[in-house]
């Protein structure tokens, strides 16, 4: 084996490595995000959210058990755009069920 032979064994040895090291894509697991659309779906049911603004309830209730169920999946990229998606919708009808609550005169949860 002359040196061509040996640089050549080389680079493709070195780029077999490099390949199979860069296809290897790791997820992180999202709790920051499970755990604050877990908080804003408690506290869209606090505030009576399925009451004064239920289209917007049951769509985070929709994305947050859909979360659920992938994260439980092991699917946790999917999981993680249910729980954005449910912690947004959950913010928004807290903050509707609110508004409703204070103009009409009654004292939320």
């Amino acid at each position: 084996m002359g040196p061509k032979s040996v640089l050549i064994a080389r680079w493709l040895v070195f780029s077999f490595i490099l390949l199979n090291l860069s296809s290897c894509v790791t997820v992180s697991i999202p709790v920051q995000e499970y755990s604050l659309a877990k908080a804003a779906y408690e506290a869209a049911v606090t505030a009576e959210s399925a009451k004064y603004a239920p289209q917007l309830f049951y769509k985070a209730e929709k994305a947050y058990k859909r979360g659920e169920q992938l994260y439980k999946e092991r699917d946790f990229e999917g999981a993680r755009v249910q729980f954005v998606s449910s912690q947004k919708l959950s913010e928004k009808a807290e903050d509707e069920s609110r508004v409703k609550q204070f103009n009409s005169g009654e004292e939320g949860g």
